[in-house]
């Protein structure tokens, strides 16, 4: 069952938790969990992770940045566009093999990149498809 603890947990791979949107009410229908973080500007963005569920299944645990603007579809940073992008696509490579390093020795999971994977979603753009911009 999702809970504040697991939220702050998963959260922590982006950024680092601020606060948890989170009432211990019943019943409860939680279809999403919200959870402020500090990003590092410097660093991209993940897109979401894949969290074990019970007998090994695997479910798809997708991020949603709220009030980031200037969402590179490129290297994934912000504060600018992939039109005016100048980041190689080997530094971007590095990048994201030292994220995932950094990952692992904080949080010791054994996780990994598959290039048949999408790593960018749409709801990562800023403000795209929001009728409230």
């Amino acid at each position: 069952m999702l809970n504040p603890i697991t939220a702050v947990t998963i959260a922590r791979l982006a950024g680092e938790a601020m606060e948890v949107d989170w009432h211990a009410k019943f019943p409860m229908n939680i279809r999403f969990l919200r959870v402020r973080i500090c990003i590092d500007p410097w660093r991209p963005l993940l897109a979401g992770c894949f969290v074990r569920v019970g007998e090994g299944r695997r479910i798809w645990i997708q991020f949603i940045y709220k009030r980031v603007f200037r969402i590179c579809k490129n290297c994934r940073r912000i504060r600018h566009t992939y039109p005016s992008c100048g980041v190689d696509n080997l530094d971007i490579e590095r990048e994201l093999n030292s994220q995932l390093d950094n990952i692992r020795h904080i949080f010791g999971y054994d996780i990994g990149m598959d290039v048949q994977e999408v790593y960018f979603v749409n709801e990562m753009c800023a403000f795209l498809h929001r009728s409230d911009r």
